[in-house]
């Protein structure tokens, strides 16, 4: 098998407890009784866990830099393991005691490594339309064939179900999931979805309990375990434990800059706060008025950031948006153009 942790040990003891954490992660695992036979599969491996009766092996051979993400061992081997992962440079496990933790990492690993794309969108300004362009981000995706969710990270935002027509449909929102901790099992099949798009869109109620970072890291694992793509509308807040957890989850994160001059004026003001953070964020460059903005290579010049994409102005798309019909099929043509080319970038 490739793109799937990979087990290297002959002890059969640990094997069973390294599989039952692979099992519990959601993933397969390739098994591999010594180095030499763990050779061929250590390229596509999502992560690596080797036992402690290997250990002693691979740390012997000072030319190769280590591959090793866990090494596994018994409470019996405690001290050997603390050794040998200072030489190897990789996490302890202790089995079965830090299982749980184990499945978790394993988990997010393998996630990451396999799955092809979670996105951020962030807007740097009101007006901006961001959740109408991670909309329809999001259903270009699926359209196209690639199994996506959209998740709604904007607490004051009304909630995208509303936007999108399906407020009424049965399923959980955040809420529902406010409390959770760990992996959901099947999370997106209790989410109210269209056409066959998971949405997990955020609360209405009158006093909002907004999700800890930790929530929203677990919640995102499980949607992400069964999907392709994933889509995330955080909003216009640059800096909060939630946007910190899912921008640094990311495979890409969007700005989102109006192509007047405020809108930019706002952009650099809110990356100049957070430099180091947001340098490999991406520009998404939104017109706002029928007449031409400013030059999307002036914008990002300004900015320092990469432009991937431009998205036109669409005056249909207010309306649409009010009752509750999907961006993308309600838009110009140059605006679903737009987004099924940046949609087919992320996700070709």
């Amino acid at each position: 098998m490739t793109d799937c942790p990979l087990i290297i040990t002959a002890d059969p003891e640990l094997l069973d407890q390294a599989l039952t954490a692979v099992a519990a992660a959601g993933a397969e695992a390739t098994i591999a009784p010594d180095l030499a036979a763990a050779q061929t599969a250590w390229r596509d491996a999502t992560v690596v866990l080797l036992g402690v009766d290997q250990a002693p092996a691979l740390a012997g051979l000072s030319s190769r830099s280590s591959p090793v993400r866990y090494l596994l061992g018994a409470e019996s081997d405690r001290e050997q393991l603390c050794g040998l992962s200072a030489q190897l440079s990789c996490a302890v496990a202790i089995l079965p005691e830090h299982r749980a933790e184990l499945t978790v990492a394993i988990r997010d690993q393998h996630v990451a490594t396999t799955r092809g794309g979670m996105v951020a969108l962030l807007g740097t300004t009101g007006g901006v339309g961001t959740s109408t362009l991670a909309a329809g981000l999001a259903w270009a995706a699926h359209d196209s064939g690639t199994s996506t969710a959209l998740v709604d990270l904007d607490p004051y935002g009304g909630g995208l179900d509303l936007a999108l027509g399906i407020e009424s449909e049965p399923g959980w929102r955040w809420p529902q999931l406010v409390g959770v901790t760990g992996q959901v099992t099947a999370v997106a099949d209790r989410l109210p979805a269209l056409e066959g798009m998971p949405i997990l869109a955020a609360s209405r109620q009158e006093v909002i309990e907004e999700p800890t970072s930790q929530v929203v890291h677990d919640v995102l694992a499980s949607i992400r375990v069964d999907h392709e793509g994933l889509v995330v509308d955080l909003g216009q807040r640059l800096s909060t434990p939630t946007v910190d957890e899912v921008t640094g989850t990311a495979q890409r994160v969007l700005c989102l800059v109006r192509d007047d001059v405020r809108g930019v004026a706002a952009a650099e003001a809110q990356l100049k706060t957070r430099p180091e953070t947001t340098a490999d964020w991406q520009l998404v460059v939104c017109g706002t008025t029928r007449s031409a903005g400013l030059p999307e290579t002036e914008i990002a010049a300004a900015l320092g950031r990469d432009l991937v994409a431009v998205v036109p102005y669409d005056r249909q798309l207010s309306l649409a948006l009010l009752q509750g019909h999907l961006p993308a099929r309600a838009a110009s043509k140059r605006w679903r153009r737009a987004i099924s080319q940046l949609a087919k970038e992320i996700w070709p």
